[in-house]
């Protein structure tokens, strides 16, 4: 998960913390966090406005990247 933390950082500009088993990720206009779950990761993104229009691309990303 810290290759995708890095990822992240690298390709969107965000900021990440740890709290417990969750990495918690934000910048203007997404607030989000990737949870590590028994046999699952669970992510979770509240995009802005203009990011919305971008939720298509995005998820996409964040499955390849999770691949």
């Amino acid at each position: 998960m810290q290759h995708v933390a890095d990822k992240l950082v690298e390709r969107f500009g965000v900021e990440c913390r740890w709290q417990d088993d969750a990495l918690h990720f934000s910048r203007a206009g997404v607030d989000g966090r990737i949870a590590l779950l028994p046999g699952a990761v669970r992510v979770q993104a509240e995009l802005g406005f203009l990011l919305s229009a971008m939720q298509g691309p995005i998820e996409s990303e964040i499955r390849r990247v999770l691949d």
